[in-house]
């Protein structure tokens, strides 16, 4: 689906950016804590077997959420690249608009090109009209790839935190 010229205009990229940040302190807070309480269990003076496995889970712990805090980093990059993509595609459809007014064109909410100069001859209105149908495919085609990357920052994002959350602390 092609979006509208309006869409188009109102794209942001703003969501992939917070969602970034959100990641990256949970991350910084999964490691904090479970480092803390890794520390604390071994500032503890208890000896034997009940203190040997504390320890040792609480490391065990600390392992899997410092993976899942690697993993959630990682998906906190891929959206901040992504969106900087996104925000280039969003960028040439609205470029491409811009070459068509600037030529004399208008641009449709459903991105469809209009001449607004009148043409003294047929040769020239049948290459101004030439000339508008080579906009609007450029145009629909740019904001086609602009919704294709957008579905695929979406599977991107999807597959790198893909058992992020479904970990089981055994």
């Amino acid at each position: 689906m092609i979006p509208t010229l309006s869409q188009v205009e109102a794209y942001t990229t703003d969501h992939l950016v917070d969602a970034a940040e959100y990641w990256d302190r949970l991350a910084d807070h999964w490691e904090d804590a479970h480092w803390q309480v890794h520390n604390q269990s071994h500032a503890l003076d208890w000896q034997g077997v009940g203190g040997d496995a504390l320890r040792a889970r609480t490391a065990s712990d600390y392992t899997v959420a410092s993976n899942h805090a690697d993993q959630l980093r990682g998906t906190s990059r891929i959206a901040r690249r992504q969106a900087g993509e996104l925000e280039r595609l969003r960028d040439r459809v609205l470029y491409a608009v811009e070459d068509a007014y600037n030529a004399g064109f208008t641009v449709g909410e459903d991105l469809s090109v209009t001449d607004t100069q009148p043409s003294r001859t047929t040769a020239e209105l049948a290459a101004r009209q030439a000339q508008a149908q080579v906009f609007a495919a450029d145009i629909r085609s740019r904001a086609g790839a602009l919704v294709v990357a957008d579905t695929e920052v979406a599977g991107s994002l999807t597959a790198s935190a893909a058992d992020v959350g479904t970990t089981t602390w055994s």
